[in-house]
């Protein structure tokens, strides 16, 4: 243990998840076969689907875009039966993600479902999954703890991310974080209040 090796004073203890797990209140899951789902895609535009990703959402790549409005609007008429709550296609895709419509990385369509829905395989008894564009999916907890850090038992009401713990590392390690390609094109800070740079 840290203890019986004396680095408890020098060892900076950092607990984060990569991402969160939904639904929380397990009673409130709501599983659909993702073959439901296929089956909706197929039956409106057959062999359309180059690509699928499901759990707490879905992700639809298409190998003819024409066939998009006519998926749309069978999902849409599906909506209840899919726990569907919004679709998000086209120009709405685009500025979710941020990016251009003729980038191929980015899906054709995205399914955000209601609550407490996640789409599973036949049979499978899975109480949550990630994956999912909630709170409880994006924003997850990070604690840090050190007897010697200079602002003991606060709460950083600032917003952080997950990405700023490796600059944040590599500063208390006296490494500039810009020394990471990423975090020197994506400008990553280091955590409030733990920089050494």
């Amino acid at each position: 243990t840290l203890a019986k090796q004396h680095l408890t004073q020098s060892t900076l203890i950092i607990v984060a998840a990569k991402h969160g797990n939904g639904p929380i209140a397990p009673n409130s899951t709501r599983r659909i076969d993702k073959n439901t789902l296929i089956d909706v895609i197929n039956t409106a535009a057959p062999d359309a689907i180059a690509q699928i990703t499901v759990d707490r959402g879905a992700l639809l790549w298409l190998h003819h875009p024409e066939d998009l409005s006519k998926i749309v609007t069978a999902l849409a008429h599906n909506r209840k039966k899919l726990g569907i709550q919004t679709i998000l296609s086209g120009q709405k895709l685009d500025a979710h993600f941020g990016v251009s419509v003729h980038d191929h990385r980015v899906p054709d369509l995205m399914i955000k479902t209601a609550p407490g829905v996640i789409y599973v395989k036949p049979g499978d008894k899975k109480l949550a999954e990630h994956g999912g564009w909630r709170n409880n999916d994006r924003h997850v907890a990070l604690l840090i703890a050190n007897p010697d850090l200079p602002h003991q038992g606060i709460t950083v009401n600032t917003p952080v991310t997950t990405t700023q713990v490796a600059p944040t590392i590599l500063s208390l390690l006296g490494i500039n974080p810009a020394a990471l390609q990423a975090v020197a094109q994506s400008h990553i800070k280091p955590l409030p209040m733990l920089s050494a740079h």
